[in-house]
């Protein structure tokens, strides 16, 4: 199974590696299919990934190993000064995001993603990074909120989707664009799953969780929504 670690720790490789030479990468990482994490290890049709792509996410292990030791030059990665990164007090969000009759706040990557954040060199330093998420986008956690994006499927059974990636962009894996850490939303579905739908804007209704998520020692995200239901898309 592609497990929720192995994928998000690939992103989180990415955005320490970056533009990197690829001779520089793991062997793991590497080896990927043009779709492994995407569209799963299978090949494509027109209408999106086949039957047997989905199925290949339940029975097969795309990365190995699942949490590999960092090339010492990523570890160069540092908060301060030096990096330059832009204090809550001066990063303005607009619009922010404004509840609806129902008490639900209606929240995109123009809100999520309107700041830059610099991931810090290893889990001891978490403290000192969230303060780079501004105080307009922290308001947000544990509210009930409706977010939009591209699914990207982590875990399945019995073909639901489980648990997946809400990403800002669709073109972020399949061509080669590696999304920042606040471009995508890890969202837990709560009950079987829904039906897989992928390379069109959908809209899932969850409570959202804002604030750094860990796995291995590893960021792997800054928002978690614990889905509850796929709402119809507005605009």
């Amino acid at each position: 199974m592609v497990t929720r670690t192995k994928l998000l720790s690939s992103l989180a490789l990415g955005l320490l590696l970056g533009a990197g030479a690829v001779s520089a990468q793991p062997s793991w990482l590497r080896n990927l299919g043009p779709h492994d994490l995407c569209c799963g290890p299978k090949a494509m049709n027109d209408f999106g990934p086949t039957a047997a792509a989905f199925a290949s996410l339940e029975s097969r292990d795309i990365l190995q190993p699942a949490i590999p030791a960092l090339p010492q030059a990523a570890a160069t990665v540092a908060i301060g000064p030096a990096a330059s990164a832009p204090s809550p007090a001066a990063t303005e969000i607009k619009p922010t995001a404004e509840a609806d009759a129902a008490g639900v706040y209606q929240v995109t990557f123009v809100h999520l993603s309107a700041y830059e954040f610099v991931a810090p060199p290893d889990e001891k330093q978490a403290g000192e990074a969230e303060k780079q998420i501004p105080a307009p986008v922290k308001a947000l956690d544990a509210k009930k909120v409706a977010v939009t994006g591209f699914m990207l499927p982590v875990k399945m059974n019995e073909g639901l989707v489980t648990e997946f990636l809400l990403v800002k962009d669709p073109m972020a894996c399949c061509y080669g664009v590696m999304p920042k850490v606040n471009e995508w939303v890890v969202v837990r579905m709560n009950g079987k799953g829904v039906p897989p739908l992928m390379d069109v804007p959908i809209t899932f209704e969850g409570t959202l969780k804002v604030g750094q998520i860990y796995e291995g020692g590893y960021l792997t995200g800054l928002y978690l929504l614990q889905g509850e239901r796929r709402v119809e898309s507005k605009g």
